[in-house]
């Protein structure tokens, strides 16, 4: 640059910095979880570990998948109760997230966890298949009516009857 006063000046800054790999973010339990088996109405939750592999921090993270009905994270918001994820992973960090299983409907029951974030050059999305079945819950049945008549007893007798107790449901009683 030219300086009026003193003529031509040169002012010189030394740069410096170091390059790195964007941002990976995986999510554990591949190729997919399996929640296994659920009564309908009922839920179960699963805390699934987010890695950065990568050495730039991941940005803006959020789930964009879930159907948010039968999945949905626990509590229904980022990064679901009990998750540690905030809305960034560090390079080489990992986190948590928390997602639930309600069923609502009898049989398999599949969806796709896909966690969006920035890398550090575009916008990327990781995605972890899950699945559950939903049965119908249990229902316990006792044999020989409601109420059970044991009939007229002398006072200290004892009488014996042996009850069969059938789970008429799809859980285990």
């Amino acid at each position: 640059y030219t300086d009026i006063i003193a003529g031509a000046k040169k002012s010189i800054l030394e740069l410096q910095g170091q390059g790195g790999t964007p941002a990976l973010v995986t999510i554990n339990e591949a190729p997919f979880y399996d929640y296994g088996i659920g009564a309908i109405g009922s839920t179960s939750g699963h805390a699934f570990v987010l890695t950065n592999t990568g050495q730039s921090r991941a940005v803006t993270l959020a789930e964009v998948g879930l159907d948010r009905i039968i999945y949905d994270l626990i509590g229904g918001v980022w990064p679901g109760t009990g998750g540690t994820c905030g809305v960034e992973i560090l390079g080489g960090a990992s986190c948590t997230i928390s997602v639930g299983f309600t069923p609502n409907n009898l049989g398999l029951l599949a969806d796709t966890i896909e966690v969006k974030y920035f890398d550090g050059v575009s916008d990327q999305t990781t995605p972890r298949n899950i699945q559950g079945t939903g049965v119908i819950p249990a229902n316990l049945e006792i044999s020989d009516g409601d109420p059970y008549d044991y009939g007229t007893l002398i006072v200290g007798q004892t009488v014996n009857k042996l009850f069969t107790i059938t789970n008429t449901g799809g859980m285990l009683g």
